[in-house]
This record gives C-alpha cells, structure tokens and sequence, in this order.
C-alpha cells in the first residue's frame, strides 16, 4: 500500500473535460479508437486509464487523453449510522462511452465517530486482494463491471445470467490521498485487474480480458 498527500491531482483528475469530437480523414470520431498501445509508458501509479481486450481487441485510453474523463456518483456515509456507500467510478468520453466499476455498500460503523474514522473505514473497503463479482450493487463484498460501447449499448457483469464462473477481478495496489492542511483521508486511487464477461440482457454476451484500470475513488 502506498500514500500520498494529492489533494490537487486529484481534484483536477476528477473533473471530465467535455469537447468536440475531433474527426479524422475517414469521419470516425477518434474519441472511439485506441490510444497507441505504445502509450502505456505513460501510465503511473495515479494515472486513470483502462487498457482492456473485448472479444480480443484490445483498447488503451489514458485521461484526459481521446475526450477521455472520470466521473463519480453514489452515497458517501459521512454521518455514523447513516448506512452504507455505494461507489461508481467511471471512465468515459464525451458520448459517455467506456467503462464504469461499482463497489457497494461499505457499512459505517457505530464507533466511527469522526470523518477520519469513517474515511478509515471506507478505504479499507478498497483492500488489495480479490472480490466477487455480484449481481446485486449494495453488496459487501462485490463487483460489477459495465461497458458502454461506440453504439450506446450498455453491458454489464450483472446483466442477463450474471454467469462468472470463470471470471476475477483484484485491487492490486492502492494510493492513499490525503488532504494536508488536515490529513483527512479524501481518496484513494486504485489499480485493478480482471477478467469478465459482460452481458446486454437480450442473450447476447461478450468477453472483457486482461483488463487493468487505474481510476481515483472520491472518499
């Protein structure tokens, strides 16, 4: 485990710039193409990016590289008692294609009576190891994965049979953030791996492999 005090990196990171796509010779928008795979030099311990292989091909996108920004939404249990968080990051360009992983209902205990505790008590939600995946977000100790691709359609691991037999997803390493005037914890940045398959709900089925993603939780 690693910390660092990156209150304004990830301020900044946690901001998706919206733009124009840009066309290129043949009029494909190449907010939809791949980075260089060469690019992953520029990968990082806190770079948000997802490298990942659908039915085999494979796609790198770097932020804020391709229109490409994280966005967050959920409930952070900020008051004792107050229930659980449910945690969606995303990484997504302008047309909100990409890729977007939720990790649920992390419970605030009773005793956690300060913000410090309760951001203690978040992060650990976010060990280093491996997690299920789950058909149901508010899940303790589950995943879901979901893709949207270049036509809008959405996949997701917890869409039609939700089958993930074969299937894994792990946090490697995580970076702590914190905020120094106060030394509050207020993030963490985690590296994941997995592999998946990913369903539309109309029996229809695709294959995630070999993905790594990088993506900062706002704690």
């Amino acid at each position: 485990m690693k910390t660092i005090a990156y209150w304004i990196i990830l301020t900044f990171t946690l901001i998706a710039c919206k733009k124009e796509h840009s066309q290129d010779a043949s009029g494909t928008s190449n907010a939809t193409s791949s980075l260089p795979l060469s690019d992953t030099a520029l990968i990082n311990d806190t770079t948000i990016f997802f490298d990942i292989e659908i039915d085999g091909l494979r796609e790198l996108q770097i932020q804020p590289l391709n229109n490409y920004g994280v966005y967050w939404e959920g409930i952070v249990p900020y008051t004792s008692g107050s229930g659980f968080g449910l945690f969606i990051q995303g990484i997504t360009n302008n047309i909100n294609r990409g890729i977007e992983i939720t990790r649920g209902n992390i419970y605030v205990d009773p005793g956690d009576t300060t913000i410090q505790l309760e951001k203690l008590r978040m992060v650990a939600g976010f060990y280093t190891g491996p997690y299920a995946y789950t058909m149901d977000p508010d899940s303790h100790t589950g995943v879901q994965i979901k893709w949207q691709d270049a036509r809008g359609k959405t996949w997701s691991t917890s869409a039609g049979t939700g089958d993930q037999s074969n299937s894994n997803f792990q946090i490697t390493d995580r970076v702590i953030g914190y905020y120094p005037p106060t030394g509050i914890i207020h993030g963490v940045h985690i590296r994941c791996t997995f592999n998946c398959i990913l369903y539309d709900g109309a029996g229809n089925s695709i294959q995630m492999t070999n993905g790594k993603v990088g993506i900062s939780v706002w704690l």
